[in-house]
């Protein structure tokens, strides 16, 4: 990550659903939202992903439950 951002990427944190309350956020609903809205390169690992673009980062933070 910190090389990515080094390189201008953003990163932001979120939490998946763990089944230990009435949260839905799964990976694979993140994922399918990222496909479908995000214009540039991303990548994730462990909940970090990085954005090419920041108004991806922006948006995906503004969606998603993010730290």
């Amino acid at each position: 990550c910190d090389v990515m951002v080094g390189m201008g990427w953003a990163v932001v944190e979120v939490n998946y659903y763990r089944g230990d309350g009435d949260d839905t956020q799964t990976w694979m609903e993140v994922k399918n939202w990222v496909d479908q809205n995000c214009i540039g390169q991303h990548q994730e690992h462990l909940g970090k992903w990085l954005f090419e673009e920041a108004k991806d980062a922006t948006m995906f933070a503004l969606k998603w439950k993010t730290k």
